[in-house]
């Protein structure tokens, strides 16, 4: 209570650690919610599907005839005719992304009635009408009543049971009227997509598909998994006789939601732990600066008796009162950041499946109580435990020289051995997990190797005389650290496995590049200093500046501390940054010879688009949206990989793979050139993949392999091709028949003729091929939101950091402010000889200021150079960009920021009491 504004820098720096940890954990907590929740949503009381592989259509008798053994447990079941479709409103309104499904009298047990406008029952409408779904609705522009136009995407179907029957892909045209609007909850708004619903009967009358469905959908009584494979194992032996699977739809979907959900909550979490340690440290030095003005005191509390464990419990009760504080404003402060968080993330999901016609579950930013409390609980712990560490110190103050009026020297109990056995001891058992971690261990091996470096090195330290100079021995070391954060990632690093993958390497080395070379600069902070003074000629600040380059240089610990913290954040800013546009590689080298691409819902006719003016040459080709969790890639030791995303399977044409320029990104040796390797893919020979498409670490000669429930079906990996725009995995047309029906060509990929706009043909073959819902973009719109897609997520990221960057600069105050209680004497000497109080000011100030802007360049020279190195060593066909813009503004920001947290405490400490300042003297 007598100095609050002590108290209120501890809570600050507690503050911060519980905004960081709380914003992460309910974030996170909010993002796994919203995956699950939109995977619930997307198949509503759906648990269990039976279907064909292979087959988009099967027979309704078929499906009937499965469903009785499930029928006879309980399970609600109906078979579905699904559809794509575009749907035509208003004027100009179109929804390439429609979907018609075609429902039976069996659905009436499955899921609630529906709500709306007009006849909301399926089974009711009329030979010529539809129900739309509100969302379908909203974006075609039309009421009940109104007429609706659809094209009808059917895919090619062939009967193994009857030879005969084979029935190419095509388009069917159908005129509906309006009936009714429902509310977008249970069957219409399965796969939450824009979809129509109309009568089995009628779809399958228009279409021409006479007693077909597309799959058999159950309703288990309970949920579950369990519930689920139990379905599942009484289908098992009646589709084997007639050729069905049945698969576990919705459980599936929602395992693969909570992974991605835990993904980026450890991602969030771990970037709140550099909040974290930087607070923890920030409140190690308020309540040592605390003790040092309570000095007398303690010494009073031991002379009369007080052990020192009472003394360490009362800094840790009261720095226990500054957590409870802490944490009442934290969480008030901490829940926005985690909507934004939430939000941001979310609405980058949001845009990315709104491209493909769908829509989110609304973001439920309701805080989780449990993520609150374990936000709390754990920056308590942290709060005790450094309130400890610092109690400890105070505890072991010269009780007799600070009663005789001596300064308030600090106990250092060596912790030499202890911390030589915790570095070594980890460091063998990280090189040992490393080492048995095969292929994948490049990053525990690096960390075991370097962790054992600084254990050597805390050894020879421990060894020197007490008293000794350990100046040219920690300069040594770094050097030795410098060299060893260049070469080790180069030698022990895998960057076959991707830049995602091996980006903790890549970090690490600039961490550890950014830490060394602060040890070399503190220990050189005088010479520093001087490099400065000799740009400001003004005599007056010769002295203060010579003077604060003396102080940075004494005590190099703290100084290191401020440099280093401030080097790696704007280290770890940069390197996000260019982590996220490595896909930037160049529209001039991703496009292959063509200007436009895109994705129809119905066929296209080639033919019709090669007419288009100013088109030079268009390849059409068929291709399918495979599902997260469908494609994935295994290399020889059988360990798999996939992305986290769908990408498309697209049949490669024969005239796409002579007419291609694209360049190789990796291709098993035989191969010279895309033509070529495309060749052989088209014979049948094997695959290739994109850019896009390629899981970190695949390799050509890996296995490529499909899974959509009738089991694996492998194929080797001949190349990469040197693009992200095909986004797929290009299959010859018996590899791809084999796993998909076709719809004829729905890929569509031009060139335009010699001076004509891009973006020109893009309208043009849109107006042509509007109305079978193609959706055609220039590659260079292509690939900017490819580059979109990475800077999102490293930008939202980022902030973490920043916030880490500000928790460093509110410590640079509390040093300032140490530093002034810790030299009162030396401030009085100096103000004795001559110094006014200005003088005084910039020698504090100017001490800070040379640490910032040592971790500044540090930070950007040493660390960004050494990314670069590696970058190069293992990335070098990929972009590396940094935002000078941006980080340049970032360094800015900081500068400013130090300069002002380091003025009050310096003004205060230059007008310091002198005659009390030189009584510390003696």
């Amino acid at each position: 209570m007598r100095r609050p504004g002590r108290g209120l820098l501890v809570v600050l720096g507690l503050l911060a650690m519980h905004v960081a940890t709380v914003a992460s954990l309910v974030g996170g907590s909010a993002l796994e919610r919203l995956f699950v929740e939109d995977a619930r949503a997307q198949w509503g009381p759906i648990d269990v599907v039976t279907f064909r592989p292979g087959e988009p259509l099967i027979g309704e008798s078929l499906v009937r005839f499965a469903a009785t053994e499930g029928a006879q447990l309980g399970d609600r079941w109906a078979g579905r005719l699904i559809l794509d479709a575009v749907a035509s409103g208003g004027p100009g309104q179109r929804e390439p992304d429609a979907r018609l499904l075609g429902v039976s009298a069996d659905e009436i047990d499955i899921g609630a009635p529906m709500t709306g406008e007009g006849q909301t029952d399926p089974l009711l409408l009329g030979p010529d009408g539809v129900l739309l779904g509100r969302r379908l609705a909203d974006r075609i522009d039309v009421g009940t009543g109104d007429r609706v136009g659809f094209v009808v995407a059917i895919p090619e179907h062939t009967d193994p049971d009857d030879e005969d029957l084979e029935l190419p892909p095509r388009v069917v045209r159908w005129d509906a009227t309006v009936e009714g609007i429902a509310d977008d909850t249970g069957l219409v708004d399965f796969g939450r997509t824009p979809n129509a619903l109309t009568r089995l009967d009628t779809l399958q009358r228009i279409t021409g598909l006479p007693g077909l469905v597309s799959a058999l959908y159950l309703d288990t009584p309970e949920d579950g998994r369990d519930a689920a494979e139990a379905v599942t194992e009484r289908f098992e032996s009646i589709n084997r006789r007639v050729g069905l699977v049945s698969v576990e739809a919705k459980e599936d979907a929602l395992d693969l939601a909570a992974d991605e959900g835990g993904l980026f909550s450890g991602i969030l979490l771990t970037l709140a732990l550099l909040v974290v340690a930087a607070s923890a440290a920030v409140t190690v030095n308020l309540i040592v600066l605390l003790g040092q003005e309570r000095a007398r005191e303690v010494a009073v509390m031991r002379a009369i008796g007080v052990a020192q464990r009472h003394v360490r419990r009362l800094f840790v009760a009261e720095a226990a009162v500054y957590a409870v504080l802490a944490a009442v404003v934290g969480v008030a402060l901490a829940l926005p950041l985690a909507g934004w968080l939430a939000t941001t993330i979310a609405d980058h999901f949001g845009a990315i499946e709104a491209g493909r016609g769908r829509e989110l579950v609304d973001l439920d930013l309701t805080p989780d109580p449990a993520a609150i409390v374990s936000g709390i609980v754990t920056v308590l712990v942290v709060a005790l435990v450094t309130a400890w560490s610092a109690g400890r110190r105070l505890a072991g103050l010269d009780v007799a020289d600070v009663l005789r009026g001596g300064p308030p020297v600090l106990g250092t109990p060596d912790r030499g051995e202890r911390r030589l056995a915790v570095t070594r001891g980890v460091g063998l058992l990280t090189l040992g997990m490393g080492l048995t971690a095969g292929d994948g261990g490049d990053l525990l091996r690096y960390v075991g190797v370097s962790l054992l470096l600084i254990a050597w090195w805390l050894h020879l330290r421990h060894r020197l005389p007490v008293g000794a100079v350990r100046t040219r021995l920690d300069e040594r070391a770094a050097v030795v650290g410098l060299v060893w954060s260049v070469v080790a990632p180069a030698l022990l690093g895998d960057f076959a496995a991707g830049v995602q993958a091996s980006f903790g390497i890549l970090v690490l080395a600039g961490v550890g590049a950014v830490s060394c070379a602060t040890v070399l600069a503190t220990a050189r902070a005088a010479q520093l200093m001087r490099v400065v003074r000799l740009y400001l000629p003004d005599r007056r600040v010769q002295a203060p500046l010579r003077t604060a380059g003396s102080w940075a240089g004494h005590l190099r610990s703290r100084g290191g501390t401020v440099t280093g913290t401030v080097g790696v954040v704007l280290f770890m800013v940069a390197a996000l940054a260019v982590l996220g546009s490595a896909t930037d590689i160049g529209v001039a080298r991703q496009r292959g010879g063509y200007d436009v691409v895109g994705t129809s819902a119905a066929r296209v006719d080639p033919d019709q688009l090669s007419a288009v003016r100013g088109v030079r040459r268009v390849d059409a080709m068929d291709h399918t949206l495979m599902g997260e969790g469908w494609f994935t890639t295994e290399d020889e030791d059988d360990e798999a990989s996939s992305v986290p995303y769908p990408v498309r399977a697209i049949r490669l044409d024969p005239g796409f793979a002579a007419a291609q320029a694209f360049a190789l990104a990796d291709a098993l040796p035989e191969y010279t050139s895309a033509g070529q390797v495309l060749d052989d893919v088209v014979r049948g020979e094997g695959v290739v993949l994109d850019r896009y498409a390629r899981p970190e670490g695949a390799m050509p000669g890996d296995d490529v392999v499909v899974d959509d429930g009738r089991g694996p079906v492998s194929h080797e990996l001949l190349a990469v091709l040197d693009t992200y725009l095909l986004q797929g995995v290009l299959m010859g047309p018996d590899a791809y028949e084999d796993l998909f029906a076709t719809r004829g060509p729905t890929f569509v990929i031009a060139a335009a003729n010699d001076g004509h706009d891009a973006a020109a043909l893009a309208g043009e073959m849109y107006d042509v091929a509007a109305d079978v819902g193609l959706d055609v973009v220039t590659v260079a719109e292509a690939a900017r939101e490819v580059v979109a897609v990475n800077r999102t997520f490293t930008d939202t990221f980022a902030v973490m950091l920043r916030l880490a960057l500000g928790v460093a600069l509110v410590g640079v105050a509390v040093l300032v402010a140490r530093a002034v209680r810790e030299r009162r004497s030396q401030l009085a000497v100096l103000r004795a000889i001559g110094f006014t109080r200005r003088d005084v000011t910039l020698a504090l100030v100017a001490e800070p200021m040379l640490q910032a802007v040592t971790g500044v360049v540090i930070g950007v020279v040493a660390g960004l150079g050494v990314l670069w190195l590696l970058f190069r060593r293992g990335f070098a066909d990929l972009a590396f960009v940094v935002g000078w813009v941006d980080l340049g503004l970032t360094c800015a920001a900081v500068l400013g920021l130090v300069l002002l947290s380091s003025l009050v405490p310096a003004v205060r400490g230059a007008r310091g009491d002198v005659a009390a300042g030189l009584r510390d003297q003696g």
